[in-house]
């Protein structure tokens, strides 16, 4: 079962940035992992869920390549934005 991480977000340019506050906690004490397009946050013995709960735009966020970094008690999470670039179509 997991249970509720309390986190905010915001989204710009590069993705989707999560800032999660964790006092007293380093980063050995923390996991992260991937399940479809959601994150999974382990804290010792809990497991935390966070999800971007727009789901029609989750397919504009590459899961594939997440990145983390543990500042101070400060969890930040990036979830990039995939890139998709124009492909002009020759007209016949």
């Amino acid at each position: 079962m997991y249970n509720r991480l309390y986190y905010k977000y915001n989204i710009n340019d590069q993705g989707l940035n999560y800032q999660i506050e964790l006092p007293g906690k380093s980063k050995e004490d923390v996991k992260i992992f991937r399940e479809e397009e959601a994150i999974v946050v382990k804290i010792e013995d809990k497991k935390y869920i966070i999800t971007y709960e727009d789901f029609a735009y989750s397919s504009s966020y590459d899961f594939d390549t997440v990145k983390a970094k543990m500042k101070n008690g400060l969890l930040t999470i990036t979830i990039p934005k995939i890139k998709k670039e124009q492909q002009q179509i020759e007209i016949e």
